[in-house]
């Protein structure tokens, strides 16, 4: 599905979802198919992924890296809409803000958790609950 995506063969890639292609799964960089539609794909095939399943709020950093895979911080922290912005996709912009209406979003996306603070909340889990007076 990757490799479809990066070619940006609207065609191609509308018939592999059609055959039920996974529109979330991730690659060595933690972006999914979404990530690289918004590069330079036909707005009917973002429009299809997000029909499909596709969340157009993953961020990279949503999952754990494997040990000893780097990725840049500001790559870890962008989502399909960010990549949209890089690659000056207004067309696409306005689809998700018409999309995020539609579909009942708060109209701001969510800021991305940071390492830190998924850290900390594992921590504070497996801690359990705390004993006031203790």
């Amino acid at each position: 599905m990757f490799d479809l995506v990066k070619r940006a063969d609207g065609p191609i890639v509308e018939a592999a979802i059609r055959d039920g292609a996974n529109v979330n799964a991730r690659d060595e960089k933690r972006w999914t198919p979404l990530h690289y539609a918004c590069c330079a794909n036909p707005l009917y095939v973002i429009e299809m992924m997000l029909e499909k399943g596709a969340d157009p709020f993953a961020y990279a950093g949503q999952l754990p890296r494997p040990a000893g895979q780097w990725a840049s911080p500001d790559v870890e922290k962008m989502t399909p809409r960010d990549v949209a912005v890089q690659h000056n996709r207004t067309d696409i912009l306005e689809f998700f803000d018409k999309w995020q209406q539609r579909a009942g979003h708060a109209a701001k996306v969510p800021e991305p958790k940071t390492a830190h603070a998924e850290d900390a909340a594992a921590r504070k889990s497996e801690r359990g609950p705390r004993k006031l007076g203790n």
